[in-house]
């Protein structure tokens, strides 16, 4: 859980920079920036897989 509120913070600190250099098309730089990927997990789990969007972010196991 804690890492994935690092990663959460990782693309805040770096969504406007990323956004400018997308405008600009300066793809190099871009590719410069570390990679950001995010998983849809359970809030109260953390579990990656089974997860029900429309339900409060859980999983289906959490939500039966």
């Amino acid at each position: 859980m804690a890492k994935e509120r690092k990663r959460q913070e990782f693309v805040v600190k770096y969504a406007e920079l990323r956004r400018e250099l997308k405008e600009k098309g300066d793809y190099e730089a871009l590719q410069k920036l570390p990679p950001i990927r995010l998983k849809n997990r359970c809030e109260i789990t953390g579990r990656p897989r089974g997860y029900l969007r429309k339900n409060a972010s859980m999983t289906k196991s959490v939500f039966r």
